[in-house]
């Protein structure tokens, strides 16, 4: 009988749900997409968009790491994403501030709908 340790078996378990967090739904239908979206979304909203910087995804099946917070809504393919982001304001001073985007992916069209986006200087 061959025995492994817990600890083996808790990594693999976990590996395993990292590859089945995203792999098993569409492409655009995924946290790292939802993300991009969302940037896009505060992008949009930005007085210099050009010089909008943004926490990198985290990576592991959470998708949080306290920089960036991408959480699963009630609906199929809804999600909220919260983090931070650096850009320069109408007078050229670089500001950081905090966003949430609550967004839902449309899987016939692969597109997204933006629900509510509120974004708050620090």
């Amino acid at each position: 009988m061959i025995r492994f340790p817990l600890a083996t078996l808790t990594a693999v378990a976990l590996t395993l749900t990292a590859c089945k967090d995203d792999s098993e739904t569409k492409a655009g239908c995924s946290k790292p997409a939802a993300y991009e979206r969302a940037k896009a979304e505060v992008k949009r909203n930005l007085k210099s968009p050009s010089t909008a910087e943004f926490p990198p995804l985290p990576s592991g099946p959470l998708y949080s790491n306290g920089q960036v917070i991408i959480s699963e809504g009630s609906a199929i393919c809804q999600f909220t994403v919260s983090a931070w982001v650096d850009a320069q304001n109408a007078y050229g001073a670089m500001l950081r501030s905090n966003f949430t985007v609550t967004l839902t992916h449309n899987p016939t069209s692969d597109d997204w709908h933006i629900n509510e986006t509120l974004i708050a200087a620090r």
